[in-house]
């Protein structure tokens, strides 16, 4: 199945990707990758090794601006519950649930096991691979962080923290 990279930069409000590759790396799972009998073991070690280097950078950036972003807006909750929040939106649950309302799957390439594994590994195949979407993100911006902040808050944050503060949410923080 080929990725149709057009479609992903309509879906991440990002068009004419300099590095189209980084999407096709982000967007591909391991398990995929070992299944594709056309790559030799030395290609299918690098192309996971691309992938999961995608996904701990995405990681990194997430953690770093989703604390910039809260410490930007909800300050006045306090450091401890910024933490707390800051916590709960960057969970494998969390990421997940944002990664199937915005249809993410559908350009995903994942592996023939994907729908037999139980949803807690579903899940974290899908926010494995949104991590690896900020990654690469990160990397076509050049590594600029506020760039990659801006793009992030209007794609992620901003309904992601609107949803878990919602006045139900934000009572029990307080608490």
């Amino acid at each position: 199945m080929l990725i149709n990279l057009e479609a992903v930069e309509d879906w991440v409000s990002l068009h004419f990707f300099c590095r189209p590759e980084l999407l096709e790396i982000a967007l591909t799972d391991p398990d995929y990758i070992a299944e594709d009998p056309l790559l030799t073991p030395a290609q299918k070690k690098l192309r996971t090794l691309e992938h999961i280097g995608l996904v701990h950078l995405g990681s990194i950036v997430l953690s770093t601006l989703v604390s910039n972003y809260l410490c930007d807006r909800c300050l006045e909750l306090g450091l401890a519950t910024l933490t707390v929040i800051k916590s709960d939106l960057i969970t494998t649950e969390t990421l997940s649930r944002f990664a199937e309302k915005m249809n993410f799957r559908a350009f995903c390439r994942l592996g023939t096991g994907y729908a037999h594994q139980p949803q807690h590994e579903q899940q974290k195949i899908l926010a494995h691979n949104l991590e690896a979407i900020v990654g690469a993100v990160y990397l076509e911006f050049n590594r600029d962080i506020l760039k990659t902040q801006n793009w992030l808050g209007e794609y992620f944050l901003k309904a992601a923290v609107d949803e878990l503060l919602d006045q139900a949410s934000l009572n029990s923080y307080l608490r």
